[in-house]
């Protein structure tokens, strides 16, 4: 159920004067492990740390006439900062950002937000970010709409095989109730649901259902000590709701929903 990334750990290396474009990922603590084996923008799997003060810019080299604009890139971006945060706290940088002096960047990227960056840092010490989304069996759930409410009963019965013309305004009335009942039904599912998580998580941060089905869509964050009993009680609760919603847990991610924009 759960994605994982596997990686070997190397030193860390300190890269402020090396010639050429650098790739940054994210911010980190100086001396933060950086693990090896990962294929990172412009597919090179070299990472190192641009440090000063304590914090430190999390980078790899990139060929100037590398163009950023791939799915590709765009996943290998993520998969650093996950194979990362699965070991340490990183603070995720916008997709597509270089540069060119080391020094500069650690002074204008680090230097200026260096408390905000050092507070963000403390307080997702040990934590990583699971993505979850539960959607609905359509089939089932419509069913037990039709089952709950007499009036979408009727009005299903009395558009049905009519010409929807002749029969607008009910349908309208039977689409606005199908839609608040499938919201009721969607607010106390993924009440129920987080209700279950909720001991193992530090913290939640729910997004916007993005289509009909779709049931919860939260970003949870998780104490890495508590990622064995987290899991197994997202198991838990798939095995308990198999019969009306799917759940997909992705992670251990970066904490890209927790971190305000760097």
């Amino acid at each position: 159920m759960t994605g994982r990334t596997d990686s070997q750990p190397s030193a860390p290396v300190d890269r402020r004067d090396p010639s050429g474009p650098h790739y940054v990922y994210g911010v980190v603590r100086a001396g933060t492990t950086v693990p090896g084996g990962v294929v990172g923008v412009g597919g090179g799997e070299e990472l190192y740390l641009l440090e000063g003060d304590g914090l430190a810019l999390l980078a790899g080299p990139i060929d100037a006439a590398h163009h950023l604009a791939t799915q590709r890139d765009v996943l290998a971006h993520a998969r650093v900062l996950d194979a990362v945060a699965a070991g340490a706290p990183v603070l995720p940088m916008r997709y597509g950002t270089v540069v060119d002096d080391p020094a500069g960047a650690v002074d204008e990227i680090v230097g200026q937000s260096h408390e905000r960056f050092a507070e963000l840092l403390a307080d997702l010490d040990g934590a990583a970010q699971y993505s979850l989304r539960a959607t609905y069996h359509e089939e089932t759930v419509l069913a037990e709409v039709l089952a709950e409410d007499p009036e979408i009963r009727e009005l299903t019965e009395a558009t049905r095989g009519q010409d929807p013309d002749i029969v607008y305004g009910p349908r309208v009335r039977l689409g606005e109730l199908v839609v608040g009942a499938l919201a009721a039904k969607r607010r106390a599912d993924s009440t129920v649901v987080l209700a279950a998580l909720t001991p193992h998580l530090r913290t939640a941060a729910t997004r916007e259902p993005g289509a009909p089905d779709e049931v919860l869509d939260v970003a949870l964050l998780v104490d890495r000590s508590k990622r064995g009993r987290f899991e197994e009680a997202v198991d838990d609760v798939g095995r308990r709701t198999a019969d009306r919603m799917r759940l997909r847990l992705i992670g251990p991610q970066a904490p890209y929903d927790f971190v305000p924009g760097t």
